[in-house]
């Protein structure tokens, strides 16, 4: 079997894995468990790396190394990657930063940024990129950031599209655990 499709198998093995925990979470059949945030990062740079293309460049940065949240890591992880991958879709063939950051808030709390250089958000679909079943994409279902947005609400944070001055910003915020 070709390098190709073996990496397909795996990511649909992968992405089956992930709507699983993703469903098993929303049912309230997900434990939740201390995770550190810098560990989140990294899982979700594992996923990222295979469909990484040459123009795009992937940064991982933590603020904050001690940083930890109770949560149920691979739901929390499948809604990172979706930010991520939305990134990547919207790049195209056009080269790309995107950098995730950990950092923790003025208030103290667990802060996860998804960032790009990409062609961004027009101000016009800005207040309903997360209603479900919005997409301006023609193969879209708009679900994504609706999935997003409830993943991150059921874990007690917020997600929002913060302003930045090219590409796109998600800034995830949620309470964060001290470590014993």
């Amino acid at each position: 079997m070709s390098r190709c499709g073996e990496k397909t198998i795996s990511s649909l093995k992968l992405l089956d894995r992930l709507v699983n925990d993703m469903l098993a979470f929303a049912h309230g059949g997900a434990a939740r468990e201390l995770v550190s945030v810098s560990a989140l990062l990294e899982q979700v740079a594992q996923w990222l790396r295979p469909a990484l293309r040459r123009g795009i460049c992937l940064t991982i940065r933590t603020q904050a190394p001690d940083l930890t949240v109770r949560a149920n890591a691979p739901s929390l992880v499948s809604a990172i990657l979706n930010l991520a991958t939305n990134a990547l879709q919207a790049a195209a063939a056009a080269d790309l930063n995107l950098e995730l950051l950990a950092r923790r808030s003025a208030t103290g709390r667990a802060q996860i940024v998804v960032s790009d250089d990409g062609p961004g958000i027009p101000a016009r679909i800005r207040e309903r990129i997360f209603e479900p079943f919005f997409t301006t994409r023609a193969r879209g279902n708009g679900i994504g950031l609706a999935i997003v947005k409830s993943v991150v609400e059921a874990h007690r944070g917020s997600v929002i599209l913060a302003e930045s001055a090219i590409g796109a910003t998600f800034v995830i915020d949620l309470p964060a655990e001290e470590t014993a």
